[in-house]
């Protein structure tokens, strides 16, 4: 299964993950990859709350990825 526990240190490392998920079509370890994580240093980066607002659609979660897609627009 694809995966990570915690999101990487590294701020490059964790924008590629995400992308190798979306490009492998990883929906559900893109969401798990986020579930319960600190996220200061990613609050400004539009790409990847874009990342789980796609990974939410995918998954059947309407309000929660629109919520993401906003969040995505209004940075």
């Amino acid at each position: 299964m694809i995966g990570h526990r915690e999101v990487p240190s590294d701020f490059l490392l964790f924008m590629t993950l995400v992308d190798y998920l979306l490009d492998a079509k990883q929906y559900d370890a893109i969401v798990r990859t986020f579930e319960g994580k600190n996220y200061r240093q990613l609050e400004h980066s539009p790409g990847i709350w874009n990342a789980l607002g796609i990974a939410l659609f995918e998954t059947g979660k309407f309000e929660e990825a629109v919520e993401h897609y906003e969040l995505a627009l209004s940075l």
